[in-house]
């Protein structure tokens, strides 16, 4: 089914807006920080203190910008030929997490191993930023599909489900980027390994949620 999902997103040209509403973010967030590099530096004591936008901060916001390759996954939530397949809604849904995974890795892996690499920063935090973006956007693209299912592009515009997950998202990512800024990586890598429990066990309840929803005609 995953397969059936990859051709028929590369038949439809979609392939190509998908990686691309993913790395132009990416492209964007890394040429701002470039040029306000110097502009965010503050003065403590008479010394100059620059935030720390190492790798293990892109990492973080990298895994939640992956929540966008699920959302155009779906594209336009029309998926009403599946009521003519042998196939049920969490059937489809694991198979686009599958898509997911697999794009979300060959842009993600790519982009942070060249911030890392222009950065002088490929040990220890590449290893460690890799840990967290992987545990970071697994939960971003869980939590989605777990709380709109095949529906990403419509649901999302629902003022509950964009309040549940914000909640669910923002104070842990905001930890996350505070333990970056301070270095503590060890307790940066713990609790992206948190999120990675609670993406599994949300996993684990996308059969009871969606199991018995049947697709929309239109």
């Amino acid at each position: 089914l995953a397969a059936k999902e990859y051709t028929d997103l590369r038949r439809s040209g979609g392939l190509g807006s998908v990686l691309f509403s993913f790395i132009l973010p990416l492209l964007f967030l890394w040429g701002l920080l470039w040029m306000m590099s110097s502009v965010m530096t503050f003065v403590s004591d008479g010394r100059a203190i620059a935030l720390p936008f190492d790798t293990v901060f892109y990492a973080i916001v990298i895994g939640f910008f992956g929540s966008l390759v699920y959302g155009w996954l779906n594209n336009l939530d029309n998926n009403g030929s599946y009521r003519m397949l042998p196939v049920t809604m969490t059937d489809v849904i694991k198979a686009k997490l599958i898509l997911f995974i697999i794009l979300n890795t060959a842009v993600s892996v790519v982009y942070l191993g060249l911030i890392s690499l222009t950065r002088g920063e490929l040990w220890p935090l590449l290893p460690v930023g890799l840990y967290t973006m992987f545990m970071v956007s697994g939960y971003t693209g869980v939590l989605t599909a777990y709380m709109t299912g095949v529906y990403t592009n419509s649901l999302m515009f629902d003022y509950k489900v964009m309040s549940i997950y914000t909640l669910a998202v923002a104070p842990a990512l905001i930890v996350l980027i505070v333990l970056s800024f301070s270095g503590l990586l060890w307790a940066a890598a713990g609790l992206a390994t948190l999120l990675g429990i609670a993406s599994y066990l949300l996993l684990g309840r996308i059969d009871y949620k969606w199991g018995r929803v049947e697709f929309r005609t239109a």
